[in-house]
């Protein structure tokens, strides 16, 4: 049963347990605040970083250690360092994005075909779902046993090159000469039974049968690990000096790895069935999500210009294109620190959007993955043509925690002036700064019936003309955190379904506390014919009359040109003033894929739109707008009844 007697009872001593967490070296993922994890770097000898880019975590490359050998050992190599170089009563080892749960979480959470749950995001409150932020209630789980292994699952159901495959053995030969060489397998078999004879029969009977664990994920006893480790080392070992990996690929150069991982199995099942000792088996969670988000603060050290924008991974070309105009209004005396808020954009297009500014020092460019800090999965969509990402804008001043305040932006307009002058706007007194929206006025006097009456009875403004587009905002950071806490805001957006989400929700919740700007400041393109009907048909006066003297051209100019709706320039090259859009895009590396996206007609937006004008002309046909037809539908089917509703279902399924 191992030598380790120190157990949880009365005033008896606590086992002494390390967890070691294998890290990358080429990213930095989120710490689980718990004393029973040891963070440490795998492959550190190659790791040329700055300390204070990692968090000063421990390396593997100190004491005896084989950390140059991480591109063929992986994670074994952090687990070798523990072997030699630290002392506990039990040893653990993990990845930096799986890790042993330690509370029972039933069917609540769905498991993929390795029995993982698979979790989004690693921070705090993933993190305490897992219970993986209790040590002491770990410590009485753990030490109540000698070993503690993963749950196996089944792999006749996990998907090789040549198919389903019957046992563990066929199945790692199926990836001979992808992940493994030919006979690599056979090799280890043989050296089990010249090395460990008393292991042989059980590593033959493991690997005729059907059930796997993989990840050299475990915790167990200090005589239990030290035995582990030299059967595991040894054996590779001796592999090692049959192997020539000159020509191998990257993938076949880790075979120790991967061996290393049917070694793990074959001992678990040795140990398990010697009845000898007592074993728990543990669920994981594989984390998707683990880089650390650095704490936000100014970029620049004077003159700093918060931007936030919003983004999907689709629609990074068209924050490029944003990014291109903002870079040539840009005025050398501030510097531009703009912050994209998004749920997973990978690398690759990251480093694509920082190129298009890399030539300029005062622009700087940073992802923030808003998963860290709010579930999405409860958020009302209202239509198709929004989306989720949309109401990380409303988390703002609790991301941006360091900043008073910041200019904050949809992702489907350009720039046409220096913004300086916007965020240089005195909002002390103000929770938000913003344009009246003179569409939704429109739709206010009549253009979309049913409107006046939402605003009044469903979200309960005082003066719906004051309803204000939040397309673009100077937000007042402090002001809106000394008002409410961001539960406080997320939870009424959430449990309000608005129409127009999370703008509907700004308004609501901010009314009276939101300073009206200059019609400059997010000039909103008329780009179909029902906006321009809504604008210059039913607008009021005084705000239709300062709509039209706008000229992108000269005079009254707009310094923010904000294609809100549908078609959007990228897919209808007609749309007015999209001759702006299309020259800020054709000087970024996107420009290629725009134009290949319009003409494969990609964009839902475009085929969409096209679809629906077809619709709308057809209608306004048939009924047109103030014929007593047209008036006597809007009675019988008013907007928000249940008839209206399924009609828009209909629509929506034969126009799409």
């Amino acid at each position: 049963m191992g030598d380790t007697t120190n157990m949880i009872q009365g005033n008896e001593t606590k086992p002494v347990i390390k967890i070691f967490v294998s890290h990358r070296t080429d990213q930095v993922s989120e710490i689980i605040d718990n004393p029973l994890y040891v963070n440490v770097r795998c492959g550190a000898v190659y790791d040329k970083r700055n300390p204070e880019e990692y968090g000063y975590i421990l390396g593997d490359d100190t004491g005896d250690n084989i950390s140059e050998k991480k591109y063929k050992y992986s994670e074994m190599t952090v687990q070798y360092w523990a072997w030699k170089n630290q002392d506990a009563d039990y040893y653990g080892l993990c990845h930096y994005r799986r890790y042993f749960i330690f509370k029972n979480l039933g069917a609540s959470f769905k498991r993929d075909q390795h029995e993982q749950i698979q979790c989004d995001y690693l921070n705090k409150d993933n993190a305490k779902k897992m219970g993986l932020l209790d040590a002491e209630y770990m410590t009485q789980i753990i030490s109540q046993y000698d070993l503690l292994a993963d749950i196996e699952f089944d792999i006749r159901k996990v998907y090789t090159p040549k198919g389903f495959q019957s046992n563990v053995l066929n199945h790692w030969k199926a990836w001979e000469g992808v992940l493994i060489p030919v006979g690599s397998i056979e090799k280890v078999l043989s050296l089990i039974d010249k090395l460990y004879p008393e292991y042989h029969n059980d590593a033959v009977q493991y690997l005729h049968g059907g059930k796997y664990r993989g990840y050299d994920l475990f915790i167990m006893k200090k005589l239990l690990f030290e035995k582990y480790c030299h059967f595991q080392y040894n054996v590779l070992a001796e592999l090692e000096k049959t192997i020539d990996d000159t020509y191998f690929s990257e993938n076949m150069t880790r075979v120790c790895a991967f061996m290393s991982e049917i070694l793990h199995d074959i001992f678990i099942y040795h140990i398990v069935h010697s009845n000898k000792y007592k074993v728990k088996e543990l669920e994981v969670v594989y984390f998707k999500d683990t880089r650390h988000q650095n704490s936000l603060c100014p970029a620049f050290k004077k003159n700093n210009i918060p931007i936030v924008l919003l983004s999907s991974e689709y629609y990074i070309p068209y924050v490029g294109v944003l990014l291109q105009s903002l870079k040539e209004y840009a005025c050398m005396d501030y510097g531009y620190d703009v912050i994209v808020l998004h749920k997973g954009i990978n690398n690759e297009l990251q480093d694509q959007l920082l190129r298009v500014t890399a030539d300029v020092n005062n622009i700087s460019i940073r992802f923030f993955n808003a998963k860290a800090v709010v579930d999405d999965s409860e958020f009302y969509v209202s239509s198709q043509f929004y989306a989720v990402e949309a109401y990380y804008r409303i988390l703002t001043p609790w991301i941006l925690k360091s900043y008073d305040k910041a200019i904050v932006m949809d992702s489907d307009l350009v720039i046409n002036g220096d913004i300086s002058e916007l965020y240089n706007q005195n909002i002390d007194d103000k929770c938000i700064a913003a344009v009246k929206d003179v569409v939704y006025m429109g739709f206010l006097n009549g253009s979309q019936p049913g409107v006046l009456e939402y605003t009044k009875e469903k979200m309960k403004m005082k003066n719906p003309y004051n309803y204000v587009n939040t397309g673009v905002m100077l937000m007042n950071l402090k002001r809106i955190r000394e008002k409410c806490t961001g539960t406080e805001l997320v939870n009424f957006c959430r449990k309000n379904h608005f129409n127009i989400q999370e703008q509907d929700g700004l308004n609501a919740f901010f009314e009276g506390e939101i300073k009206f700007l200059d019609l400059k400041w997010n000039y909103y393109v008329e780009v179909n014919p029902g906006i321009q009907d809504a604008i210059c048909g039913w607008a009021p006066r005084e705000n239709k009359v300062q709509y039209m003297s706008m000229n992108p051209y000269g005079g009254y100019r707009p310094y923010i040109i904000h294609y809100a709706s549908q078609p959007k320039p990228w897919n209808d090259p007609n749309v007015k003033y999209s001759e702006f859009w299309w020259r800020y895009a054709a000087k970024t590396e996107f420009y290629p894929l725009i134009n290949f996206r319009m003409a494969q007609g990609s964009v839902n937006g475009a085929l969409v739109f096209g679809r629906l004008s077809l619709a709308r002309r057809v209608a306004d046909k048939l009924l047109p707008k103030g014929s007593k037809r047209r008036e006597a539908l809007k009675k019988i089917m008013p907007r928000g009844s249940k008839q209206f509703e399924f009609l828009k279902k209909m629509y929506h399924k034969f126009t799409i």
